[in-house]
């Protein structure tokens, strides 16, 4: 016999086992324990929809950052970056300096940078 017919089997005998003992209970303790079986199971109930609200609140409120973030957030960042791209670009076309002081302009904003420490200093 495979584990699960046994584990059927197992489970059919103590359910007629708990019926019979069931059986043999005063009329009254049966219906207090009938009684408190229905209380936990609609307090299980209960407790399992007000998850499930907000698992979709949980869901729907991921959704809509996605959504935001996913319309809003890309777009708007890169429209801001080619504009100020372009605006770079006129700055250096548009300046008097020749276009080789570009190609080393990290050395004259650092040269810039410690005049400006010498000077306050």
């Amino acid at each position: 016999m495979s584990e699960k017919n046994t584990e059927e089997s197992m489970i059919v005998r103590i359910r007629e086992s708990l019926e019979e003992s069931t059986a043999q209970l005063d009329p009254g303790v049966r219906s207090r324990l009938d009684r408190m079986r229905h209380e936990a199971v609609t307090q299980r109930r209960a407790i399992r929809q007000r998850r499930m609200i907000w698992r979709y609140a949980a869901g729907a409120l991921a959704t809509a950052a996605m959504a935001g973030w996913i319309f809003w957030g890309p777009s708007m960042r890169t429209t801001q970056d080619h504009t100020l791209a372009a605006m770079d670009d006129m700055d250096l076309l548009a300046s008097d300096e020749p276009l080789e002081i570009y190609e080393e302009i990290e050395f004259y904003s650092w040269l810039s940078d410690l005049d400006h420490e010498f000077q306050n200093s």
